[in-house]
């Protein structure tokens, strides 16, 4: 399950309304949230603290929860949060468009990535390709590709002026002429017969 998907109702009668269909679409009472306002105007609302804790419940970022809590108690608008299992988020969407949610100021997480057709693994999974070659490998901070000059290694440091960078970790050169250099250095058999 990913993001939950949130929408705020002017009225409490419209999230209501929009947790009936869901739930008649088969969506079971665990994954959806509702915070509506239960004060009258005497008596004194909530804290930000507790109205963003009860949407926290929801699966929301306490960062989100604090700014939805501020559009429930200020407005008086009803929140309904929805986690929807794999492959529903676009019936949820469009269940909870359906019953007209008000914009709570608050930027959703996006629902999908854009597909990309070279990628298809990525795209089903919503997992970010790298659109820029020169931030390189995310892990290491290695570029992927290097375009460096002819005789550089991709830390910007001459190949040719440094014997350390021509030969491997066992201290071998990286090209030989034996086609097995550890086994003869060694003294090893490449095959051995019964």
């Amino acid at each position: 399950m990913g993001h939950p998907i949130v929408k705020t109702y002017e009225t409490a009668q419209q999230a209501s309304d929009a947790v009936k269909a869901l739930k008649a679409n088969g969506l079971e009472d665990e994954l959806i949230n509702v915070v509506a306002p239960s004060w009258d105007s005497s008596a004194h609302a909530p804290t930000v603290d507790a109205v963003a804790a009860a949407i926290a419940k929801g699966y929301v970022l306490m960062a989100d929860a604090r700014l939805y809590a501020r559009t429930v108690i200020e407005r008086g608008f009803s929140l309904v949060s929805v986690r929807p299992p794999f492959g529903w988020g676009r019936m949820v969407t469009d269940i909870l468009q359906d019953f007209s949610p008000i914009d709570s100021g608050v930027k959703e997480a996006p629902t999908h990535a854009p597909w990309e057709d070279a990628a298809p693994f990525s795209s089903t999974f919503g997992w970010s390709l790298l659109s820029n070659p020169d931030v390189g490998n995310i892990s290491f901070g290695l570029p992927l590709l290097s375009s460096s000059k002819m005789g550089d290694s991709s830390f910007g440091i001459p190949l040719l002026s440094n014997p350390l960078l021509g030969r491997s970790s066992f201290g071998l050169p990286l090209l030989s002429k034996k086609a097995a250099p550890f086994s003869s250095l060694l003294g090893l058999p490449l095959l051995t017969s019964r």
